[in-house]
């Protein structure tokens, strides 16, 4: 088996390129068959002709063994990365666990998303209990890591409790809750839920809040469905709310992220849109789209409320 100088020239830049759109995960096999494929490539009467410069299966080989290798240091690193964390949880290092987070780092509503480092050290006992070390301490003995193809290379652990950036170095969510944040939780819950307007009260879990330049707005996910509430101005949750949508749809732009929950008021659209891929950075973020008879008369930047007692009168 032998490989054409002139066909490896011929697809380089191609592969070149498709390989930075891809994730090293995904590299590694479709490197693999790359390489295989192009080596095959060659076999065909056309390309016999003396003016190609021969490469024997031995030059492939080690190709081969250099995408092998790469692909246990990419794991290695980031297997390290994870375990040094783990081991600052469960020793309770919390300089270290704090360097970790991706501020701000966010709690189910109505709690509070945790701003800062000196934030996060008086919550870490609340955050990180005993269940949580024991399954951190759990995984350091047998290592189970999620990294999916659409989750933008995001890598998981715990069967996905905790999520790290693409090298394992900095923790964009936790999804675990412990007894202690519960309760906590339930107690935030019924506080805010008295400081609403009684048009309000009435709701399952708090799915968005947010600001425009011209108003708040809020979606709840209800008995009946997600709920749009909208104030104008500097109005806040304790406040009638200007109108009221019912009946509210959200759907997933494609695999590579981007949700939009829609609303319909007869011709009129209320579009929550979250942007991930975009080709111009100002085109991704939240914005809150509006449509009239399908045409688009209002987009606005959208800034996500982590705090909902922000926008109460207490």
């Amino acid at each position: 088996m032998h490989i054409s100088i002139q066909i490896l020239v011929r697809y380089s830049n191609f592969f070149y390129l498709f390989l930075t759109m891809i994730q090293p995960q995904q590299f590694i096999p479709l490197a693999l068959i790359s390489i295989l494929m192009i080596s095959c490539d060659n076999s065909s009467p056309e390309n016999t002709g003396n003016e190609d410069i021969e490469v024997s299966t031995t030059d492939t080989t080690s190709q081969i063994e250099e995408v092998v290798d790469f692909e246990g240091e990419w794991v290695e690193e980031r297997m390290n990365n994870i375990a040094s964390f783990a081991n600052a949880v469960i020793t309770e290092d919390i300089t270290t666990v704090a360097n970790y987070i991706d501020f701000p780092l966010e709690r189910e509503a109505p709690i509070a998303a945790i701003s800062n480092a000196e934030e996060f050290e008086s919550y870490f006992p609340t955050l990180f209990d005993d269940e949580l070390k024991n399954k951190l301490n759990e995984h350091l003995n047998n290592p189970d890591i999620i990294d999916l193809s659409n989750s933008n290379g995001t890598i998981g652990i715990l069967n996905g409790l905790i999520w790290f950036n693409d090298t394992g170095s900095k923790i964009v969510s936790i999804n675990y809750s412990s007894a202690a944040e519960k309760e906590y939780q339930a107690e935030m819950q019924e506080k805010l839920r008295y400081a609403l307007h009684p048009i309000l009260k009435d709701y399952d879990h708090n799915v968005f809040l947010g600001r425009t330049e011209e108003g708040l707005f809020r979606i709840d996910e209800t008995e009946k469905g997600l709920r749009y509430a909208s104030w104008n101005g500097d109005q806040n949750m304790s406040d009638e709310p200007d109108f009221i949508l019912w009946n509210g749809v959200s759907e997933q732009q494609g695999t590579a992220g981007g949700w939009t929950t829609t609303f319909d008021n007869v011709d009129t659209q209320y579009i929550l849109d979250q942007v991930d891929m975009c080709e111009n950075p100002e085109d991704c973020g939240l914005f809150l789209v509006i449509k009239d008879e399908g045409e688009i008369t209002s987009k606005l930047t959208v800034t996500e409320i982590t705090d909902p007692f922000e926008e109460i009168t207490e």
